[in-house]
């Protein structure tokens, strides 16, 4: 193990040494990085990919799901998807610095996001997005449209949807807490809505995006109005109306509760509460 180990090291630090001269990044005199950082950076991701390898196996074992004869995943398995997720963790936490560097938002003394906080939110995000995957999968093999041989969804399509839901979410949840601190509604001590209760408001939002397009396109398709060759509706288009549709209710149904809340009448112990708020409306309620 500890040769297996050196091994890496060696030819993994000579590889990266390579990779910052030919980028010109292996300068420590112009405040890139030194000979001595390259080689720390190959020991901490052969040590994680090393310490995460075997409480993976040993997770998986704890499952039964780390047997290749059974065709569950075999260690080799196991190993590749620890370094493809080191990967992808160490790529994101440096795109994920330079945009909030790029952006003046990458400094704990101004009260903004640390190096440390990214890298949390980055690994977060990754873990999500493995858990999502392996569920979507697990519940696609269960309706049997995990198959692209047979016109159904593959797994990288699969992927795909829950990295961009994801995506969504995070971005959405982004502007939804910033849009309620600039009106001063992000503060659940004042009785107004916290953070978390914001990030439900916007899952709830997406999940209910992603059933109501999935419905409205199924209905399109049995309609036969859901292909833009024939100038009928594209997909694209459906989902533009689900999205509309969703944000005007949201929409209709703060400005209806607010409305309530400012004339008293929010209150299902109010005896004329449905009363008004139909009169509001203009309709009448049929008599009793």
């Amino acid at each position: 193990m500890v040769i297996h180990f050196l091994q890496c090291k060696s030819l993994c630090t000579l590889l990266t040494r390579l990779w910052a001269q030919a980028h010109d990044i292996n300068d420590a005199r112009h405040r890139t990085l030194s000979s001595y950082s390259l080689t720390l950076m190959v020991i901490h991701f052969l040590q994680c990919k090393s310490l995460c390898t075997l409480l993976t196996r040993l997770w998986a074992q704890a499952h039964d799901i780390n047997d290749a004869r059974h065709r569950t995943l075999s260690s080799y398995s196991l190993t590749l998807m620890v370094i493809h997720f080191l990967q992808c963790k160490s790529l994101c936490t440096l795109l994920t610095r330079l945009w909030a560097q790029a952006h003046d938002i990458n400094d704990a003394r101004h009260r903004t996001l640390s190096s440390y906080s990214l890298t949390l939110m980055v690994i977060h995000f990754l873990q999500c997005k493995s858990l999502c995957t392996l569920l979507t999968r697990l519940w696609a093999q269960a309706h049997d449209i995990n198959d692209a041989r047979h016109r159904t969804l593959s797994s990288y399509s699969l992927t795909l949807m829950v990295i961009h839901f994801l995506q969504c979410k995070s971005l959405c949840t982004l502007l939804t807490r910033l849009w309620a601190q600039a009106h001063d509604i992000n503060d659940a001590r004042h009785r107004t809505l916290s953070s978390y209760s914001l990030t439900l408001m916007v899952i709830h939002f997406l999940q209910c995006k992603s059933l109501c397009t999935l419905l409205t396109r199924l209905w399109a398709q049995a309609h036969d109005i859901n292909d833009a060759r024939h100038r009928t509706l594209s997909s694209y288009s459906l989902t533009l109306m689900v999205i509309h549709f969703l944000q005007c209710k949201s929409l209709c149904t703060l400005l209806t509760r607010l409305w309530a809340q400012a004339h008293d009448i929010n209150d299902a112990r109010h005896p004329h509460a449905l009363l008004l708020l139909a009169h509001a409306h203009g309709h009448t309620l049929p008599a009793v």
